[in-house]
């Protein structure tokens, strides 16, 4: 499948690579983690094997992100994951941080991976999801705002990408009309402001949207629009 991918990158007259188009898995591997082992095309792979396996991937294919790679109850086999792969790989914590700013904490203290995926009906409210994205800047770590089930064609979460600087957005496939509205909204904003920066970590890209008439609220929307729907929460470890 990662062959075909690339070959069709490369069809389309694009660069496979960083400086084209990367590509970005989300393996969410609690789904196949089963007393301690990864069930992988029939086979039980402990974490290390597992981790070789991406590592593999890696070497062969041009992939940049990984989202989810371990269980989230493996924690001890996300610091070894981060520490093999993260200063070239940004590994993505999604259903192991569950966007809640005190998990991160711990995980940013921990080194367990260098990305959060940020999902404002994961933890339920605007200000805990922006306390999420704070941490994340003040750390070092990436973050990646995230549609999530239960969408509808508000676009609020592509105006917080934006606003919030982090320069990064997933919204599914470019199919159901919820997700197309998340992208039309960033090709908006950028028809608008041209001269916008939209991807980047840290206060210079916070501090060039000063310069916009409105700043960071003519930007981000009206926050009170929010799709914040299915809420889940969990307590640090």
């Amino acid at each position: 499948m990662l062959a075909t991918i690339v070959a069709a990158i490369e069809d389309a007259g694009h660069i496979a690579g960083p400086e084209g188009v990367a590509i970005a898995l989300d393996p969410a591997a609690s789904e196949f983690h089963h007393d301690g082992r990864y069930v992988v095309a029939g086979e039980a792979l402990s974490t290390f094997r597992m981790i070789d396996y991406y590592v593999d991937l890696l070497d062969r294919f041009p992939i940049w992100s990984i989202g989810d790679g371990l269980a989230e109850a493996d924690w001890d086999g996300w610091v070894e994951f981060t520490a093999r792969i993260g200063e070239t790989t940004q590994v993505v914590g999604d259903e192991i941080f569950v966007t809640n700013p005190e998990i991160i904490r711990n995980a940013i203290a921990g080194k367990v991976g260098n990305t959060a995926l940020i999902k404002v009906n994961q933890i339920g409210t605007v200000t805990e999801a922006l306390e999420a994205l704070q941490v994340c800047r003040e750390a070092g770590y990436a973050a990646m705002i995230s549609y999530r089930s239960g969408e509808t064609v508000d676009s609020f979460i592509a105006n917080l990408a934006i606003g919030s600087g982090c320069g990064q957005l997933t919204s599914g496939a470019p199919a159901p009309g919820e997700r197309i509205a998340k992208y039309n909204r960033i090709l908006e904003v950028a028809d608008a402001h041209p001269g916008l920066e939209m991807a980047g970590q840290g206060d210079a890209v916070i501090g060039s949207f000063q310069d916009v008439e409105g700043g960071f609220a003519g930007l981000a929307g009206t926050l009170i629009s929010s799709n914040v729907t299915g809420v889940e929460r969990r307590t640090a470890r």
